[in-house]
C-alpha cells in the first residue's frame, strides 16, 4: 500500500522570512537563532514571496571567500519561489524537488505562504509511517 501523506501533514508552519536586501550574515544569524536551514525571501517593498535562501547557499558564498556582510540575500537566493499546495501528496512534492534540484519548497494555499518543507521532512514522514505500520527493522 502506498503512503498517502499530504504536504500539510509534514510542513513546518513556523517558517521565518527575511528581506531580499538583508545581508548573507543577517540570514546566517537568523538561521542560527531559529535553528532552521532556510528562510523565505521577500522584497522590501511589497511583502510578496520572492525566493528562498538556504544554509547551502551561505556555505557556497563562504567557501568562495565572499564577504557575507556585503552580499545581499536577493543576489543569491533561489527565485522564483518553488511552491506546492498543502493538499498535494508528498510523493509529488518529492518528484518536484528531484526535477528542479531543490531541497526546500514553500507551501502556498493560493493566497499566502503557509509553510515550508524540506527533503528531510519527507524522509522523516516516510520512515515514521513505515515504523507505525511495523515494517521497520
Amino acid at each position: 500500500m502506498a503512503i498517502e501523506i499530504k504536504v500539510r501533514e509534514i510542513m513546518k508552519k513556523d517558517f521565518v522570512k527575511i528581506e531580499k536586501d538583508a545581508t548573507l550574515m543577517d540570514a546566517a544569524i537568523k538561521m542560527y537563532e531559529n535553528r532552521i536551514g532556510s528562510l523565505i525571501v521577500e522584497p522590501s517593498e511589497n511583502r510578496e514571496p520572492f525566493g528562498i535562501i538556504t544554509g547551502k547557499d551561505i556555505i557556497k558564498a563562504y567557501a568562495d571567500d565572499k564577504l557575507l556582510n556585503k552580499i545581499k540575500v536577493g543576489e543569491i537566493s533561489s527565485s522564483p519561489l518553488a511552491i506546492v499546495s498543502p493538499g498535494m501528496p508528498i510523493k509529488y512534492a518529492a518528484k518536484l524537488m528531484k526535477k528542479i534540484n531543490l531541497k526546500h519548497l514553500a507551501v502556498f494555499n493560493g493566497i499566502d505562504i503557509v509553510g515550508v518543507m524540506s527533503n528531510a521532512d519527507i524522509v522523516d514522514a516516510i520512515a515514521a509511517e513505515e515504523k507505525k505500520r511495523g515494517r521497520s527493522k
